[in-house]
């Protein structure tokens, strides 16, 4: 069963081919460590998939040393699961992304840190460095790796290490060393143990592979029966003002008789933070003594623990870097949004919250009240010397003026930025007239147009407004000239012409939408009616009909009459009657023509056979 209070080592570190491990947990949030990738184009760069996203150093080889916070969250939008896989573009290809598989929400990809760098080539004056024997716990003379740029591009050293009892100083790292220029880098052996010792000089820069190496050995011998472990020790970065935990050193004296303790001191910045030893060393035993750095101003500084004893003097070398303390700058310091529809969200802008301290800046938060909304990529801490952005948003949800606070805080303060915005009303359509009644038009004949007037009575513009005519009689209508633009300003309004043509006789419906392409503007409607009436073609044959005597009370053979309709369009209602004789003679009489006579003549001026009836019976 585990042990609660046991801290979570989850990703470490070799330096001799597996030999001896250390841990480069460092900041890493508790959480397993499923993936790790070197940058094909920076050895020193390292990313790592975990539970809690994607993380990243730029600082491998120092990432485990001391009090080191290297580890930061890589890039941002990643979802909320955890990542399985990553992936690094080679060199050689692009684009140069890092892909990040996740579990059960897809692959992912962003830039690696290198990305467009321009790489060039280079080489180190020699590919090993051995040095004489050197007695246990003391320090050689230097030996010196020349680095010349042998390309075009100006090489930039990113970082330059030595592992095991091997340490270097140099005049190359993050330096701009030209085309067929070159530095110097130092390196000298102390050894820890006695016996062969191997170590690795490692250079990162911009060139192909991201790295050059040169082997190191060397012997160490015997210096007496007093050794202490390890000779130096380096804490990385501590903030200036503070002090760094406290990292270890054995002393072990592996004679048969017991030693005495002259004095044990260390350098400032250094402090001597415990002494287990105290002013004896039993026969075959060992003590442990404590070294805090607690710096005073930033930049690197060195010390030395010194041991002296009746056998002699041993040293411990010290090393570490004093941090200026973090920063928390806000650019800018207001905001004044644009005015924004309401339910509709404005563009992002951006708040840039910058650290230029030597150590992460912890505990950030960040939160917007009234109507705005903040995404962050900066996480709840930002890397020394480095910026992250805060992405704020307003979405009103009434009109007129509506303020806000961006409230950002961080283990050194609360900061505001001021929030304005407006809230505008929707767009909205007035149409006027809100119906249009054409008079009696001739089938297939344009009528003259009428004019709609469309108003935008809201508080935004609205764009591209539009025109569709709808309904069973949706061809007789169209739409003519109009002054409606790509964009009608809140306040404004603009006309447009409509058309009666009808197509058929009769009465003749449509309805004129008006339409706006700008978001939740919703459509007005126009009633479009007018009569259509139809060239009179209408002809029947014969024009006259004549009947032969017929007995009263029967009834004569039929005749038939046949209509023709010459027109262009259908008729529609036909009906069909006849009038009395007497009625037809008076339609007759009236008539000043020789149709009209001789139909009097044929007709009227006869004898009815009801007035015979009566003289025969007289």
């Amino acid at each position: 069963m585990g042990n609660p209070q046991l801290a979570v080592r989850t990703i470490y570190r070799s330096t001799d081919g597996g030999a001896h491990w250390a841990t480069i947990s460092s900041n890493l949030p508790e959480t397993p460590v499923s993936g790790v990738v070197v940058d094909p184009q920076d050895a020193n760069t390292v990313y790592l998939a975990t539970d809690a996203g994607v993380f990243s150093t730029r600082q491998i080889a120092t990432c485990a040393a001391g009090a080191s916070n290297c580890w930061t969250p890589f890039g941002a939008g990643l979802p909320q699961s955890p990542v399985v896989a990553l992936s690094a573009a080679p060199s050689s290809v692009s684009p140069t992304v890092l892909a990040a598989g996740t579990y059960g929400r897809g692959v992912w990809q962003i830039p690696l840190w290198t990305a467009g760098t321009q790489l060039t080539t280079a080489t180190a004056t020699s590919t090993t460095l051995t040095f004489a024997s050197q007695t246990y716990g003391s320090t050689s003379a230097t030996q010196t790796v020349t680095l010349a740029n042998t390309g075009s591009i100006a090489l930039v050293p990113s970082a330059i290490a030595a592992s095991g009892d091997f340490s270097e100083t140099d005049n190359c790292l993050n330096a701009t060393v030209n085309g067929g220029a070159s530095c110097t880098i130092q390196v000298t052996f102390t050894p820890t143990q006695t016996g062969t010792r191997s170590g690795l000089l490692t250079i990162g820069a911009n060139i192909a592979g991201g790295q050059l190496t040169v082997l190191l050995s060397g012997t160490g011998t015997s210096a007496g029966p007093v050794q202490l472990a390890p000779v130096s020790l380096s804490f990385g970065d501590v903030e200036v003002g503070t002090t760094s935990t406290a990292l270890q050193v054995t002393v072990q004296n592996s004679s048969t008789s017991a030693v005495p303790v002259s004095s044990i001191a260390a350098t400032a910045p250094f402090v001597l933070a415990s002494n287990a030893c105290g002013s004896s060393l039993a026969a075959g035993s060992d003590c442990q003594l404590t070294v805090e750095f607690a710096p005073a101003q930033a930049g690197a500084a060195s010390g030395t623990l010194t041991l002296a004893t009746s056998s002699g003097s041993q040293t411990v070398a010290l090393s570490g870097t004093g941090a200026a303390p973090p920063t928390d700058t806000l650019s800018p310091v207001s905001l004044t949004f644009a005015g924004t529809i309401i339910g509709q969200a404005s563009a992002a802008q951006t708040v840039q919250l910058a650290n230029s301290g030597g150590v992460p800046l912890t505990s950030i938060a960040a939160v917007a009240s009234g109507p705005y909304q903040v995404a962050s990529t900066c996480g709840t801490q930002l890397a020394a010397n480095s910026s992250c952005s805060l992405s704020v948003t307003f979405a009103p949800t009434a009109a007129g003026s509506q303020p806000g606070v961006l409230t950002v805080t961080d283990i050194l303060k609360k900061q505001t930025i001021a929030l304005a915005g407006t809230g505008l009303l929707p767009p909205a359509f007035a149409v006027s007239p809100p119906s249009l009644s054409f008079p009696t038009q001739q089938t297939g004949v344009a009528s003259s147009p009428q004019t709609l007037t469309i108003s935008n009575t809201g508080g935004a513009p609205m764009a591209n407004v539009g025109f569709q005519i709808t309904g069973p009689w949706a061809n007789s209508f169209s739409t003519g000239a109009s002054t409606c633009g790509a964009t009608l300003a809140n306040g404004s309004s603009c006309t447009v012409q409509a058309i009666f043509t009808p197509a058929s006789a009769g009465g003749n419906t449509a309805t004129l939408t008006v339409t706006s392409s700008t978001l939740g503007v919703k459509a007005a409607t126009v009633v479009l009616s007018g009569t259509g009436q139809a060239v009179s073609g209408l002809n029947v044959s014969p024009a006259q009909m004549s009947f032969a005597v017929t007995t009263l009370g029967q009834t004569s053979a039929a005749q038939a009459v046949t209509v023709t309709n010459s027109g262009a369009t259908a008729a529609t209602g036909l009906t069909f009657s006849t009038a009395h004789p007497s009625a037809w003679c008076r339609t007759a009489a009236e008539q000043r023509s020789p149709r009209g006579q001789a139909a009097r003549q044929a007709w009227c001026l006869r004898p009815r056979p009801t007035a015979r009836r009566r003289e025969h019976s007289r």
